[in-house]
């Protein structure tokens, strides 16, 4: 199944990672980031480095903070 067939309201997170060895031009990230928020809910893009410990601690309490905020919008809503 692609993620376009999934849960619209589906919360994306785009994750670069090795951002210590980077490739891609910031200018042709920001690109194709604005082409994919044309058809996915991207709420945050963040780049890692496993190597240098950037960001990588980030990804997964964002991930737990989007999930709190799901949960308490489905209680507020009754589901």
């Amino acid at each position: 199944m692609c993620i376009r067939d999934s849960n619209k309201d589906a919360y994306v997170i785009i994750v670069g990672n090795k951002s210590d060895i980077k490739i891609i031009d910031d200018f042709l990230i920001r690109e194709a980031l604005e082409e994919l928020k044309k058809i996915l809910n991207i709420v945050m893009y963040i780049q890692t480095s496993a190597i240098r410990r950037e960001n990588v601690s980030k990804v997964f309490e964002t991930i737990l903070d989007l999930v709190e905020f799901y949960v308490k919008i489905k209680q507020i809503k009754g589901e």
